[in-house]
């Protein structure tokens, strides 16, 4: 096997690019990338959306992902492709364009070495150039590096694979010898709703994640990757998500390990049947009558996107409940055949890091960030008045209501409020001590709990486990009259993407030793080296 490029050099004043087209066959068909020079000596093969699936929409909206069909002229597989709608409108004001149902597709990073995959140059006309790589070769003598399918967050309601530069991915994991892939699945309403019943059972979204964990299974080796050395790795509901892929029969043979980081499937945000009840009050004001489960799809498939964000608008994007969220997964007896307590004792077990950070919280009760998603952040006005009484009134109203705990909530009550509001020191700023209070009870219903038990009850059952605590923050991460401070959901995100949900600050030493930290660590689990110390 051999490899020939076509390569056009660009040199300014500033920087050295340097462009290579290629192609690369996959089942399906060729896909044509190219490549990034990352700086340091180290280049990208970059191949970006790459469809995973037929497009969900006409007929096949609410139906799980299907097979791409197959092509024969080379995709080209340069840019981003759009991103999933979200659940409401407010998610893609700022640019229409950048959202479509038309939304199942993969990018994937890799290391450009020479001898590694099926590369073959972008003179196509020749078609038998792509016969000679066989499914053995390609399989077996090119099969080299560790792969990690990102699965992204945003509560199942928002985000993109586009939010994750290809060139930060290029710069700390190619860097380190591992195949980066992020892909993209359904969201909201068309990714999650459901009637609770097999008319619609939902979790479609995790569907399209199967279907692209099973592509990558599939076709990785083609980039130079080993398929039986796939990792998951995600961050809140990609936490959760990776969480839910260990757990499914439907996904366990398409990747071996997972690194979930701000997420669990214990958590109550990540599967419930808060979902039917807000698919059906979705489906009630589109006008699709909830009471013929046996003509509510067909429906709801001849509406346009425009109705259903507009009907999204008029119920609300966010809920009145404490988790906020609105659609997401289920027990549906299918791809979550049971509940989570039940399959971790049932399944096949996979090596697992699982992390939190120390006030997780921050980003939704002091920041606006996560107000799409939840109702939880203590308005500016109030900061400065914010007192034991609203923390216990929330707890009252919210975290151990009548409606949720019946006659036993009022002891549910007095052991919650004695644990989080027993105050008996005197303090300089009251305020302050409060809101860090109310911020450690959201972190632990929401993150810290589930997560202790998740690692409690895999612990249990001999899953080969590894555990940390993210306590680590950048002084300028925060500004300086900041109520609470810490590191909160999502700052790993900073580290390896440049993405940041608060300030943005430039690196110091230690923030490059921890950068290092968490590459290192990640990686080489994907490795499988012996330590991920």
């Amino acid at each position: 096997m051999y490899t020939r490029c076509v390569v056009i050099c660009l040199i300014t004043v500033t920087s050295y690019v340097c462009s290579l087209n290629l192609v690369v066959n996959t089942n399906y068909g060729p896909v044509q990338g190219f490549i990034h020079n990352a700086g340091n000596g180290i280049n990208a093969r970059i191949f970006l959306g790459i469809p995973f699936a037929k497009p969900p929409v006409d007929n096949l909206r609410f139906e799980k992902p299907m097979e791409p069909d197959k092509w024969i002229a080379p995709i080209k597989a340069t840019k981003y492709r759009s991103a999933c709608y979200p659940h409401d409108r407010l998610g893609i004001q700022t640019n229409p364009t950048l959202f479509s149902e038309d939304c199942l597709y993969l990018n994937i990073i890799t290391p450009a070495h020479e001898g590694r995959g099926n590369i073959w140059s972008t003179n196509t006309d020749n078609r038998e150039e792509f016969s000679k790589c066989t499914t053995t070769d390609c399989h077996e003598s090119n099969a080299n590096y560790a792969v990690m399918v990102w699965i992204h967050g945003g509560g199942y309601e928002i985000g993109s694979a586009w939010k994750y530069d290809y060139k930060q991915i290029a710069k700390n994991f190619i860097s380190r010898n591992v195949i980066v892939v992020t892909i993209q699945y359904r969201l909201g309403f068309l990714g999650f709703f459901s009637t609770g019943t097999e008319v619609m059972p939902g979790n479609l979204g995790m569907w399209d994640q199967s279907a692209a964990l099973k592509f990558v299974k599939e076709n990785v080796a083609y980039f130079g990757g080993d398929p039986d050395r796939i990792t998951v790795f995600g961050l809140s509901a990609g936490g959760s998500s990776a969480s839910i892929q260990t757990l499914s029969p439907h996904s366990q043979a398409f990747f071996k390990n997972s690194i979930q980081m701000s997420g669990s499937s214990f958590a109550h945000w990540s599967r419930n049947e808060v979902v039917v009840g807000s698919s059906f009050e979705l489906a009630k004001e589109i006008g699709c009558q909830t009471t013929k489960l046996n003509t509510i799809k067909s429906c709801l498939k001849n509406k346009t996107i425009e109705e259903f964000l507009d009907a999204a608008d008029r119920t609300g994007a966010v809920s009145d409940e404490i988790y906020g969220m609105k659609y997401g997964p289920r027990v549906d007896n299918d791809f979550l055949p049971k509940d989570p307590e039940t399959l971790v004792k049932e399944v096949p077990k996979k090596p697992t890091i699982i992390g939190i950070t120390e006030m997780e919280a921050i980003l939704f009760t002091l920041s606006p960030v996560a107000n799409a998603l939840t109702k939880l952040q203590v308005e500016p006005k109030n900061l400065t008045s914010y007192s034991r009484e609203d923390l216990v009134n929330f707890i009252r109203n919210k975290v151990a209501n009548e409606k949720d705990f019946g006659n036993q909530s009022g002891e549910v009550q007095s052991k919650i409020i004695t644990f989080y509001a027993d105050f008996k020191n005197e303090v300089v700023h009251k305020h302050k001590y409060w809101l860090r209070r109310y911020t450690e009870l959201i972190g632990d219903i929401f993150f810290t709990v589930p997560a202790r038990k998740e690692i409690e009850l895999k612990i249990r059952e001999n899953w080969p486990i590894w555990i940390y605590l993210s306590d680590y923050y950048s002084p300028a991460l925060y500004d300086k009259d900041f109520a609470v401070k810490g590191a909160t959901h999502g700052g790993e995100e900073a580290y390896m993407f440049d993405n940041f949900y608060m300030n943005r600050f430039a690196f110091d030493d230690n923030d490059s030793k921890v950068q290092s930290a968490i590459l290192d660590s990640f990686t080489n689990f994907a490795k499988q080296r012996s330590t991920i110390d």
